[in-house]
């Protein structure tokens, strides 16, 4: 299929491959070291729940920092996500934003945030992501700087979900009903099985979220 937008997030797109993540970009990212406590921000968990259907926007700002989201998906299985970080106060030092991945899905950094941002800048964090199984927990970043003598630390849930990474399929309605509209009850719930390790909790989870969006 086609790859992904050359002017996403203002990078290059990746070159095609079928061997998946570990062969587009090299091995998956380690998990992140252990650090200090951060804050999770309400208005940052309403605006999860928006980006999960917008696709990109504001997850979060205050009067130090602004934190935008976007995201592309390719193939279900493949995404890219980028998180712009912007100054919005005194300049910005140490300035560490981490993702604490899941085993679900294979996440490398494709661009790292700098260790220093002045006032007004806004450089882009930017990721790459191969979907290995069904979740339902998202990853999370963790962000932390100090300005104007202080240390902050933020903890933001990542806009991701499964429904995010589903590739839609137009079909003709002939070819619809060869398959829904001849078939008996039984044989068309025999159409819906759960991918490999996918449990009930998690098809009840994914069922739910497609039905919020309906």
């Amino acid at each position: 299929g086609a790859g992904f937008s050359d002017d996403f997030l203002g990078g290059s797109a990746p070159a095609s491959s079928s061997g998946g993540i570990d062969d587009l970009f090299g091995s998956p990212a380690a998990s992140s070291s252990a650090g200090p406590t951060f804050v999770m921000p309400d208005s940052a968990l309403v605006n999860y729940e928006t980006l999960l259907t917008a696709g990109e926007g504001t997850l979060f700002e205050d009067e130090h920092v602004f934190v935008g989201f976007k995201s592309e998906f390719k193939d279900g299985r493949l995404a890219r996500f980028g998180f712009y970080i912007g100054n919005r106060g005194l300049p910005m030092s140490n300035v560490s934003s981490v993702l604490v991945d899941i085993p679900e899905l294979h996440i490398k950094e494709n661009k790292a945030a700098p260790a220093e941002i002045a006032t007004g800048e806004r450089p882009l964090q930017l990721f790459l992501c191969e979907l290995a199984a069904p979740f339902q927990e998202p990853p999370r970043l963790r962000l932390s700087f100090t300005a104007g003598g202080r240390a902050h630390g933020y903890e933001f849930k990542v806009p991701l979900a499964l429904h995010m990474f589903c590739a839609s399929e137009i079909v003709s309605a002939d070819a619809f009903r060869a398959v829904f509209g001849a078939a008996g009850y039984s044989d068309r719930k025999s159409l819906f099985t759960a991918a490999p390790g996918m449990d009930r909790d998690a098809i009840a989870h994914f069922l739910t979220t497609i039905a919020a969006l309906c």
